[in-house]
């Protein structure tokens, strides 16, 4: 694991402020620092305890091999509790470097072509490696389209949401869903 910038006791995040790129099962949100913040939700809550612990820190372990393995992925940085700033509450988050996306609104014909591509050829790395992808990796939703530094004139493809991904020479099974 990368060694820590950051010290996870002094980030914080806003609920009601997720990144437009949040998913059906998870909440993005700016911590600071260049980084984002990954927690699972239900319904219109945030999830914790252990089980989504588990969950998280798969979807980590999962990135960390990845990002080893030169697949491209936004460097991840593990799992920690961070702070709700309304709440004060705790949440467990997956801790990762931020990247600058384009938003799909504004992608060009040309964008897509090159996502679906470069997507494609990344998936094909990770498949080479042991991977098995999620059936929907590689769908614009677990990709991002962006750059580390808003200052780099090329945008580039990264995959995520490793949640449902598997590579059994690695020893990566997926935790079991959870059940509300």
């Amino acid at each position: 694991m990368a060694k820590l910038k950051f010290n996870p006791e002094k980030l914080w995040f806003h609920y009601d402020r997720p990144l437009s790129s949040s998913g059906m099962e998870s909440n993005i949100y700016s911590i600071g620092n260049g980084l984002v913040g990954k927690c699972l939700k239900g319904e219109d809550f945030l999830l914790k305890g252990d089980s989504v612990e588990e969950i998280l820190k798969y979807e980590d372990k999962v990135s960390q091999e990845s990002f080893k393995e030169r697949i491209s992925v936004p460097q991840p940085y593990g799992v920690f509790l961070i702070r709700e700033r309304n709440t004060g509450e705790f949440f467990p988050t997956f801790v990762m470097q931020k990247i600058f996306s384009l938003e799909p609104f504004y992608w060009s014909l040309k964008d897509i072509r090159k996502i679906e591509e470069d997507s494609r050829l990344e998936i094909e790395k990770a498949k080479s490696l042991g991977f098995i992808p999620s059936l929907d990796s590689g769908e614009f939703a677990n990709v991002i389209y962006g750059k580390i530094d808003p200052s780099f004139k090329r945008n580039k493809v990264f995959l995520n949401d490793f949640r449902y991904w598997k590579n059994e020479k690695l020893g990566l099974i997926p935790p079991k869903p959870m059940i509300f």
